[in-house]
């Protein structure tokens, strides 16, 4: 009775229900959909399809079909959904709206997913996931060769010790000699791709506040590097870690994204809330470009200068080679001469100043990515966004 193959029938029967259900109260009636797709644990990419229609005056939000995706380009999810819909009877030109993330194979005006549901609707309308967008707005700013490399050594911090027993006791062994104790024992933290929250935690455990995990960090790391237990490619390993965390440079650019997730917080929440305004939604958008553009430079500095002035301390209480210490101003780098043909005028040139070339090529890229990216990946459907504001009985009384 209680064989797979039974199981398996029964989730088939049960599914076949919902269906019959979702197609009786949907009928002929148009509806939109919502479409996401990731990878499970074996691999296999797997899309979710959800549909939304009007039951006796009420919006029905029903998951009709969780699809294999082997094919991800534009084309081939309109076949997959196309087909999904064919073989239950659903008129697939009565789509009207469709929300998806904001990946190129979704949004655009050729070869994309969109476009073919055009075909089919030349009236269907695409509404973005705006809470998705922001994730890839911050994921846009990563992009800069700094945020690469901060990212990726927060990466490499996590997998360094989670990807060996004896590495990952040495990491408990520190945090309880450094008092946080084994009931306040954190994980350094692993992030994925387009989750931005998930790089603001990796970022604040190891770079932001008094009791923030890089003294815990350099200790542990120090301790693979002088103990006989580790074969040399682990402490090699450790020891470039610990040359990247003490690099001034670095501790910056984390300072850069703190203020960043900081200035961005509010508006991630909120768009992530049920009850959710779209013209406030805009709004608060505008305003975060604005806030961002307010993000000084010389606040960054000090901040950074101040973290490290505070590790340096701290670090005199951790048993550590006087070698290392934590840099609290740039290194002076050499520049490389380009040859000149013999008629130039002049050359390009870079700024010289450290901190000024740190300002030029990362501080302001990144700033300037964003505010672009937030522009205009939210400038889409603003008319629409206004105008639906009218149909929320709330604003009622606004119309004249």
């Amino acid at each position: 009775m209680l064989s797979k193959n039974t199981v398996n029938k029964v989730i088939l029967a049960i599914l076949e229900l919902i269906r019959r259900k979702i197609k009786g109260e949907l009928g002929d009636k148009q509806f939109s959909i919502q479409v996401d797709s990731t990878q499970d644990i074996g691999s296999t990419d797997q899309a979710a399809v959800c549909i939304r229609y009007v039951f006796k005056s009420e919006v029905k939000e029903r998951l009709f079909a969780v699809l294999e995706v082997k094919n991800s380009s534009g084309k081939g999810m309109y076949e997959l959904l196309k087909k999904c819909f064919d073989d239950h009877s659903i008129n697939f030109k009565n789509i009207v709206g469709e929300s998806f993330d904001g990946a190129a194979n979704m949004q655009g005006d050729f070869n994309i997913l969109h476009a073919y549901i055009k075909k089919e609707n030349e009236n269907s309308i695409y509404i973005l996931c705006y809470a998705h967008i922001l994730n890839l707005c911050i994921c846009d700013t990563c992009d800069n060769k700094d945020a690469i490399k901060l990212f990726g050594l927060l990466n490499r911090l996590s997998t360094f010790f989670s990807d060996s027993y004896k590495r990952m006791n040495v990491w408990k062994e520190q945090q309880e000699q450094l008092g946080t104790g084994q009931n306040k024992l954190r994980k350094l933290q692993k992030f994925g791709e387009t989750r931005w929250w998930s790089r603001e935690k990796a970022l604040k455990w190891v770079f932001s506040g008094a009791n923030c995990l890089y003294p815990v960090v350099l200790s542990a790391l120090n301790f693979v590097t002088t103990s006989s237990k580790f074969d040399p490619k682990s402490s090699s390993e450790a020891s470039s870690l610990i040359e990247n965390l003490c690099n001034f440079k670095t501790i910056c650019t984390a300072h850069v994204f703190l203020k960043i997730f900081i200035t961005v917080g509010s508006t991630s929440t909120y768009l992530l809330t049920n009850i959710l305004d779209l013209l406030a939604a805009w709004e608060m958008v505008k305003t975060t470009i604005k806030e961002i553009d307010k993000i000084n430079f010389d606040d960054v500095m000090s901040e950074s200068e101040k973290f490290c002035s505070h590790m340096n301390t701290k670090l005199t209480t951790v048993k550590l080679p006087e070698d290392i210490i934590i840099e609290s101003e740039f290194k002076q780098t050499r520049i490389r001469r380009t040859k000149r043909i013999f008629d130039e005028i002049c050359s390009d040139e870079s700024p010289i100043n450290p901190k000024q070339k740190f300002k030029v090529e990362v501080f302001l890229c990144i700033i300037d990515q964003l505010k672009t990216s937030l522009s205009e990946r939210f400038i889409n459907n603003t008319s629409l966004i206004v105008d639906m504001q009218y149909l929320l009985p709330k604003h009622f009384t606004d119309l004249k």
